[in-house]
């Protein structure tokens, strides 16, 4: 064996066989050898992955026969094909002819077998230059048949241009001579030798550990028989394909139990939908008003938020190369051109861009374009093409990832209804009559797995946790309702599973169905308030939009999360109120949003809450929160929000914030759910300022038991603010408290003394404490402390109101039972100057003085005997 050569000795067997066995036994005494030398070729380092361009899966474009007209000699001349993660530039000198990939040469070398690519050099010194996009590692191919004076010389250099060694093997009953090693090999066939396409006496195996950047193969000498074959093409390559792709789009978690749906896009003639896969229920995006066809052709960037389609059906396939996106970012759509050949170099055959599919993966757009002819007889080949962006998002170029044979003798061999990628396969799912299957393509190695389905497979998606669904209509008809089920990666899917594509309340979605697509997540509202407030970066506080709901008059519409410092990320569109009222401090006090705006016209109520943030702790709580119902109107309506009763802390902040969240009363939102997503309506933060510390005012409180029945309260307040009145309040267990009393203020402020009797004290012991209102625009209130005091034996109990008296009074009186009373009125020299008599009923009872206006002024005793108690109290009666 020669250095960078090695030879496999030929075996020789009697006459008498046959050159078929001859060719069998032979195979089988090479394939162990070979086997050895292509794992050798094959192995890659950590952080390389092997790669093939597979001819058995790909189309070498030619410009004869019924390629004519549609491949031109540049686009066959220059040809790109993916190999993994990379991709390969094959380039022809201009005598040098491509006749495509085919399965002729049947003798095969183990590691490259199958079809091969066909080549012809009319001339010498032609040349096949093999340029990969980035460098790779150990490079290996076999050229067959090189025979009858031919020679081939090979070369290879790495991105600097320094030259690679080159290694050749040749194997038994070689017909070849290798010379020029080790970095320019020439190969040459003997004089008259002729290598049948059923021997491997002219093949040369190649192999470039490389780095490798380039390989050409140069026809230094055609020879009498010119043509020869190029096999499978093997090599090293960096990165890998990502698992994972999708996540970008997963859904949001809590709010709405179940959280929001696994969406994918999905097309149905004209109109874009999301579908929720778990249940088949789809709602509207929009529609595309000025297509000329049906949408199809699907491929939807979830990094970039863009959908690639194209139109089918429009009554001039043959001349339609227009390609269309959809942004979502803008809402609008444009055309990315209106001839994707001229381009990026894509052919298109009679059916134009129609009838095909597409996916978006990894950053590129790939594209099923059609090869077959209404006559079923093209003998051409559906060809998915790899279509790259710049960083604006314009297309630069394309790169043939996959081929497979169309049509023939009148029989569509192959009908896109739709490929979807997922953590680097591709799933074809072919819907022809003839023969349904579907196909998985490993992007990296370049093989495809073949499963013949027990059902006529339609459109297929990815979810974001990728899932696949098959999508669509089995039906034959052009208009059917469709379907979603899961596919199982094995060919079948789970019918257990299949829903019925419906948009709610339930209608039934009919028509022509496009590609579906990928996993998609709507853009909608969220709140802007500091990250703290929306702690779960899953399950932020967000909306999706519908027009009948909505806070003020416009509505924030986004991708994402946007937290601010200020809660004020989002702009003009936070309107349902003009700003928040400042927040007092320091005290139990009211507070109060009003003229919030809020849009309803859903024909249900919404649910509309508040959460204020007022223990200063940085997230929203339940406590925190007030809820109202809004019930439907076509108009927008006024309302407002109060926090009663809250203590709101001393403070060195000077703000905190609020949240307002609205959504249908269906959806079960709670004063909880200050996050996670709903299904509608919109959320707002905004940031609330805080007053002022409420003054420390001096309340004093003392208690005085006058009898068995009566409990007499005075209190002093010194106050820095106006103070509107004051509530008496009385608990039996310190925890429930009931106002028994209201008590005006004597003036706004000032330093003054108050008191109130409550005659109905119970048995054991009260609580009691003075609520202090403030007449201020927030409603700020105090309470006193609390003070308690203890009754033995209950009584009965004596008070007038009001006092001083002028015109007429009323008397109240607390019975400890069913009884009757009677009651004098005496002066101030003891002269009983009025009597009258009553039932009373046990509690307090209310007894009208008519005729004290008739009493000259002065002060009188009103003296009570309740079954045998006397009670006394004193008034005084004022002039008229």
């Amino acid at each position: 064996m020669k250095a960078g050569t090695f030879t496999l000795k030929p075996v020789s067997l009697p006459g008498n066989y046959s050159k078929a066995f001859k060719v069998f036994i032979y195979t089988l005494i090479l394939i162990p050898g070979l086997l050895v030398s292509k794992y050798s070729n094959s192995q890659c380092l950590v952080g390389y992955s092997s790669a093939q361009i597979n001819w058995d899966n790909l189309d070498y474009l030619v410009t004869a026969g019924n390629y004519s007209g549609f491949v031109t000699a540049s686009m066959a001349a220059n040809q790109r094909f993916t190999i993994g993660t990379n991709a390969a530039t094959i380039a022809l000198s201009a005598s040098m002819t491509p006749n495509g990939e085919n399965g002729t040469h049947i003798a095969n070398i183990a590691g490259y077998t199958g079809d091969d690519a066909q080549f012809t050099p009319g001339a010498p010194n032609q040349t096949i230059t093999i340029t990969f996009d980035n460098e790779v590692m150990n490079a290996n191919f076999t050229l067959y048949d090189i025979d009858r004076q031919q020679a081939i010389t090979v070369t290879a250099a790495n991105t600097l241009l320094v030259p690679q060694v080159v290694n050749v093997a040749t194997y038994a009953g070689s017909i070849l001579t290798v010379a020029g090693l080790p970095t320019s090999p020439t190969i040459t066939s003997n004089n008259t030798n002729l290598s049948l396409n059923s021997e491997v006496s002219g093949a040369a195996t190649i192999s470039v550990t490389g780095p490798v950047k380039s390989i050409t193969i140069t026809v230094t000498t055609v020879g009498s028989e010119a043509i020869f074959w190029l096999s499978d093409i093997n090599a090293c390559v960096t990165g890998s394909f990502p698992n994972n792709y999708f996540l970008v789009s997963r859904p949001f978690n809590g709010g709405m139990a179940g959280g929001q749906p696994a969406y994918f896009l999905n097309i149905l003639d004209d109109s874009v939908f999301i579908t929720n896969p778990v249940n088949g229920q789809s709602k509207f995006l929009f529609e595309d008003v000025a297509s000329l066809g049906k949408v199809n052709s699907v491929g939807y960037d979830p990094y970039n938020h863009i959908m690639y389609f194209v139109y089918s059906l429009t009554g001039s396939a043959s001349t339609n190369k227009t390609l269309r996106k959809y942004d979502f970012n803008t809402e609008t759509f444009s055309t990315v051109t209106t001839d994707i050949t001229s381009l990026v170099g894509i052919p298109t055959f009679t059916q134009g861009v129609e009838s095909g599919a597409a996916a978006f993966y990894n950053g590129s757009l790939y594209v099923g374009i059609e090869g077959s002819n209404s006559s079923r007889n093209s003998g051409r080949e559906h060809i998915i093409w790899k279509i790259d962006f710049d960083a604006s998002g314009a297309p630069i170029r394309s790169t043939q990832f996959a081929g497979t044979p169309s049509d023939g003798g009148g029989t569509l061999l192959h009908d896109w209804s739709d490929f979807i990628i997922s953590n680097g396969i591709l799933y074809d799912f072919d819907g022809a009559q003839s023969s349904p299957n579907i196909y998985h393509y490993n992007m990296m190695t370049g093989a495809k797995t073949t499963y013949n389905p027990a059902f006529r497979p339609t459109q297929v998606a990815v979810t974001w946790n990728e899932s696949i669904y098959e999508v669509g209509s089995n039906s034959t008809l052009l208009y059917a309702a469709g379907h979603v089920q899961p596919y199982n990666l094995d060919g079948t899917v789970n019918g257990a599973q299949n829903f019925p594509l419906v948009m709610p309340p339930g209608t039934t979605l009919m028509g022509s169905w496009g590609d579906a697509s990928e996993a998609f997540r709507p853009k909608s509202d969220f709140g802007d308030a500091p990250a703290s407030y929306d702690p779960d970066p899953l399950a932020p506080a967000t909306h999706e939009r519908i027009t009948t709901l909505r806070l003020g008059s416009s509505y924030d519409y986004e991708w994402n999360l946007t937290s601010s410092a200020l809660a004020n990320a989002d702009g003009a569109d936070e309107d349902a109120i003009g700003a928040a009222p400042a927040l007092n401090y320091d005290a139990t006090l009211t507070y109060s949003i009003p003229n919030i705006s809020v849009f309803n016209n859903t024909g249900g109520n919404a649910t509309l809450i508040g959460w204020l943030d007022y223990n200063f702790n940085n997230v929203f709580e339940s406590g925190e929160g007030v809820s109202i119902t809004v019930p439907s109107s076509g108009s927008a309506q006024l309302v407002t929000l109060t926090w009663n009763n809250i203590y709101v802390p001393l403070t060195l902040n000077v703000r905190t914030f609020l949240r307002l969240r609205l959504t249908r009363a269906v959806n079960s939102m709670t004063t909880a759910n200050m996050n996670g997503w709903y299904p509608d309506g919109e959320v707002e933060d905004y940031p609330v300022l805080l007053g002022a510390a409420l003054p420390k005012d001096v309340i004093t409180l003392g208690l005085d038991k006058k009898d068995q029945s009566s409990v007499k309260l005075n209190w002093n307040v010194r106050s820095e603010n106006p103070i509107a009145g004051f509530e008496v309040l009385k608990s039996t267990d310190n925890q429930n408290w009931k106002k028994i009393a209201s008590v005006g203020a004597i003036v706004r402020s000032a330093n003054n003394d108050y008191s109130y009797t409550d005659i109905d004290a119970e048995k054991g012991v009260s609580y009691y404490r003075i609520r202090v209102n403030y007449a201020t625009a927030d409603n700020m209130y105090r309470f006193s402390e609390v003070k308690s005091i203890r009754i033995d034996h209950k009584g009965a109990g004596l008070r007038i109101q009001p006092n001083p008296v002028i015109n007429k009074a009323s008397l109240q009186l607390s019975a400890p039972r069913n009884t009757n009373v009677s009651v004098d009125v005496l002066d101030v020299n003891g002269k009983i100057v009025m009597q009258l008599s009553r039932q009373v009923s046990q509690g307090i009872n209310t007894i009208q003085l008519d005729r004290v206006a008739t009493l000259p002024a002065g002060i009188y005793t009103i003296r009570a005997s309740v079954d045998g108690e006397i009670l006394t109290t004193k008034f005084i009666k004022s002039q008229q």
